[in-house]
């Protein structure tokens, strides 16, 4: 499987990262940073559930709401249907 990389801008530099297992929380808060852990993921679970093309793409590679994880091809499904953080 090719592996795809994302940009993460942090104080004016780009760090370039491959698409790799995530924890929910983890991922979540490059998303929204800002926020506490808790909040994020539910904002993602919720950015999740209201695309109905990426609900149903996670859902064809076996996506578990319940595990604390996101898998490399389920980050790189919720990065081309939500974009990159």
């Amino acid at each position: 499987m090719k592996k795809c990389k994302y940009i993460v801008e942090h104080n004016n530099e780009l760090n370039y990262t491959k698409v790799r297992t995530f924890g929910k929380s983890e991922l979540a808060l490059l998303y929204s940073p800002d926020s506490q852990p808790k909040v994020a993921v539910a904002t993602l679970n919720r950015w999740i559930r209201r695309n109905k093309e990426l609900a149903k793409a996670l859902a064809a590679i076996g996506y578990n709401n319940n595990r604390h994880t996101f898998f490399s091809r389920e980050v790189a499904l919720i990065f081309k249907y939500i974009g990159e953080p």
